[in-house]
């Protein structure tokens, strides 16, 4: 996958941790607004290219990550969330 951001960026961190979880290797590009107007119209990092597609935003990102390649060690066990206000185990 190719990563378009700034390492400062918290969303270009959360796409990067997400997707070193779920086993899929990133290629950083750092680059000004000129890199970015060649892959977003928006110009907002962060910005992917995986499997083909062009993606925006992080949210966007991170569920295209986890809806085809899973979850990886995200998801905590149902033992660990049992017994927690708010969270369901059924």
């Amino acid at each position: 996958m190719k990563l378009y951001g700034f390492t400062n960026s918290p969303f270009v961190r959360r796409v990067r941790v997400v997707a070193q979880e779920v086993g899929v290797q990133v290629e950083r590009i750092e680059g000004g607004q000129a890199v970015l107007q060649g892959v977003s119209p928006i110009r907002k990092v962060p910005v992917a290219t995986i499997d083909g597609k062009t993606l925006f935003e992080s949210r966007v990102i991170i569920d295209w990550l986890t809806t085809t390649r899973g979850w990886g060690s995200l998801v905590p066990s149902r033992e660990r969330a049992a017994g927690v206000e708010g969270v369901r185990t059924a």
